[in-house]
């Protein structure tokens, strides 16, 4: 997502607060995108919403991933009505 200022994400796996650090499967881009390694169908077939804020507003996207197997998933939401979007 482009948005001035730039928006602050954060990720949410069925609600709950996503940590990204150096033991988690989640590592959170600079553009916002959430990377997820160790992929586990049972386990990742889950909503994931990604939240953006800024002086201008806020936004909000979900999404359940389709896991057909074992693989890395890049989850990217390229729009939020955020003022400034370019």
């Amino acid at each position: 997502p482009s948005a001035e200022p730039r928006p602050k994400f954060q990720w949410l796996r069925n609600g709950v607060l996503i940590s990204d650090g150096a033991n988690s499967r989640y590592t959170l881009q600079q553009d916002g995108t959430l990377v997820i390694v160790k992929v586990d169908k049972d386990k990742d077939s889950v909503n994931y919403t990604c939240k953006a804020q800024n002086t201008m507003g806020q936004d909000s996207a979900t999404a359940v991933p389709t896991v057909l197997g074992k693989m890395s998933i890049v989850i990217h939401f390229p729009f939020f009505n955020l003022g400034g979007v370019k």
